[in-house]
């Protein structure tokens, strides 16, 4: 990084080999936090060709990828992902004002699962997670369009006191969670 190891402390050495963990550690977050000219830039740049350095805005579907599953973002594409002169966030956009501020609908049971790849997984069975919804007050449930099928199998009583409601993608079960869709 070009620096005389000989001057420099070890504490400093150590905190600049720490610089290097998110390149061979899975799921590794690392901020830090200094002022320009230290080097903060240069792990990320230059030591290897599988990472990525942000100087810009940018959103958080070019980084974690689009509801759809269609896009990867950024953080499944590359080894690392490093932000440079981050000192203007602000002007980062933000997500829809609309998903803030609406709080999620009361007695409401959200079931499925997300992939890594973004992908809405099925529940096992629908009769238990509905039946404990019933008996817990519960009025809807959000379902994963894959488990329709078993909706057949879902007792009368249930089905009477617990109004589904059935989504594909993430961004329209948070739409119906809060109402807005």
């Amino acid at each position: 990084m070009g620096y005389e190891p000989t001057v420099v402390e070890r504490r400093l050495k150590l905190l600049f080999l720490s610089r290097l963990i998110p390149l061979c550690e899975r799921n590794y977050n690392l901020v830090e936090l200094g002022p320009r000219g230290t080097g903060k830039s240069y792990a990320v740049q230059e030591l290897s060709p599988y990472v990525s350095l942000l100087t810009g805005p940018t959103t958080v579907a070019n980084l974690f990828g689009h509801m759809s599953g269609k896009q990867k973002g950024m953080v499944m594409i590359w080894d690392m992902v490093g932000f440079d002169e981050v000192a203007d966030l602000q002007k980062m956009p933000k997500e829809d004002s609309a998903l803030r501020k609406a709080p999620p609908q009361p007695a409401l049971l959200v079931l499925g699962d997300l992939s890594i790849q973004g992908n809405i997984k099925a529940v096992r069975s629908l009769t238990e997670p509905l039946q404990v919804a019933m008996d817990n007050g519960g009025k809807r449930a959000l379902i994963p369009i894959e488990n329709k099928r078993q909706f057949l199998d879902v007792s009368p009583d249930v089905l009477e006191h617990v109004d589904p409601v059935f989504f594909g993608d993430m961004k329209q079960a948070a739409f119906k969670a809060l109402a807005l869709a």
